[in-house]
């Protein structure tokens, strides 16, 4: 029996996200406005290969988004960096749970305890 079953963590991320599971959300602006992007970790190899001639944050930021959303994003306020600020917030939560929503990084409480343990030998 295979240890990771990707139909099923597939079919989860869609569940939560209420759509195909390949996009995520942020909010952004006043009055505040749901925006969508592209998950980066749920991209094709053709996505992949579009991404990969891409050089600027702008046209990078936009392929994520949608050229027509990026385009409102910015009437809102918003610009490449800040898109990035979510990007790599939601990077950065992607790797720090596993597949059940657990923190895959010790908790404060965990950490201490190793400290004390390490310290006592």
């Amino acid at each position: 029996m295979a240890d990771i079953d990707l139909n099923k963590l597939i079919a989860q991320r869609a569940d939560a996200r209420g759509d195909d599971g390949k996009s995520t959300s942020f909010i952004f602006g006043e009055p505040p406005q749901e925006w969508t992007f592209r998950d980066p970790l749920m991209l094709d190899d053709d996505e992949k290969d579009d991404l990969n001639d891409l050089k600027f944050d702008v046209d990078i930021a936009a392929w994520y988004m949608g050229d027509d959303q990026f385009d409102k994003f910015v009437e809102a306020g918003g610009n490449s960096s800040i898109f990035f600020l979510a990007f790599r917030e939601h990077m950065k939560r992607e790797q720090a749970t596993d597949q059940n929503g657990n923190p895959t990084r010790p908790n404060r409480s965990s950490r201490r305890m190793a400290s004390k343990k390490s310290k006592q030998r």
